[in-house]
C-alpha cells in the first residue's frame, strides 16, 4: 500500500464513520477487565470485544507489538487474529516502534498483514515510502513539527501529513481503556468514545 492509498483508506474510514478516532490496543494481563480474566488466553477475546463494540465509531486500530508478545506464542496468535478481525472495518497499524528498515516483513501478507508500521527514526521514513506497500508512521513521545512525508503517532494523537489535507485522529490508549473493567467494559468504552 502506498502512502497515498493508506491516506485514502483512512480518510474514507473517517468520512464513512464520521470519526476522527483510533484505539491503541496494548493489553496487559494485570489490567484486563474482570470478565476477560477468566480466559486462559485473554488477549484475543479482549481485543475482539473492544473492536466489535467500537468498529462503527473508530477509523483505525493500533496494535502494540510488545504488549501482545508479552505472553509469547499465544500473544502472537492473539495479535494476528485481532488484526484480522479489525481489518474489514478499519485501518490497522502495528506499533513497534521499529528501528531500521528490516521490519516490513512484519506487515506483509505472510506477517501480520497491517496497513502501516510505526517507526522510531525519521531517517527510515524514505525507505518505507519507497518500498510499499507499508505506510510508515513516526512514533514520538510528543507532537513534533511537521515531517516531510508520512505521519506521527503520539500517546494521544495520530497525525497524517503529505496528503491532500492534514488529518488528525484522537488516540484512545491504555489509560482510557483501563478505566473500564466491568462486565460491560466494551459498551462503556464505546459510549465514552462516542
Amino acid at each position: 500500500m502506498t502512502w497515498n492509498r493508506f491516506f485514502s483508506n483512512i480518510n474514507e474510514a473517517v468520512q464513512i464513520k464520521s470519526a476522527h478516532k483510533a484505539i491503541l490496543l496494548a493489553p496487559k494481563l494485570n489490567a484486563l477487565p474482570l470478565p476477560i480474566q477468566r480466559y486462559d488466553e485473554p488477549f484475543y477475546p479482549f481485543s475482539k470485544e473492544i473492536i466489535q463494540a467500537t468498529k462503527h465509531v473508530v477509523s483505525a486500530y493500533i496494535f502494540d507489538f510488545a504488549s501482545y508478545l508479552a505472553t509469547g506464542g499465544a500473544g502472537v496468535i492473539a495479535l494476528e487474529r485481532s488484526i484480522r478481525y479489525a481489518k474489514d472495518d478499519a485501518v490497522t497499524i502495528l506499533h513497534g516502534p521499529f528501528v531500521g528498515t528490516n521490519y516490513s516483513v512484519l506487515a506483509d501478507e505472510i506477517g501480520f498483514c497491517v496497513d502501516a508500521l510505526t517507526i522510531a527514526r525519521p531517517e527510515d521514513i524514505s525507505f518505507y515510502l519507497e518500498n510499499p506497500p507499508y505506510a510508515p508512521i513516526l512514533a514520538k513521545d510528543q507532537q513534533v513539527a511537521e515531517i516531510d512525508t508520512g505521519g506521527i503517532l503520539t500517546h494521544n494523537s495520530l497525525t497524517l501529513y503529505n496528503a491532500p489535507q492534514k488529518l488528525t485522529l484522537t488516540v484512545y490508549d491504555n489509560d482510557f481503556i483501563a478505566q473500564y473493567r466491568s462486565v460491560d467494559f466494551a459498551a462503556d468504552i464505546k459510549k465514552n468514545i462516542g
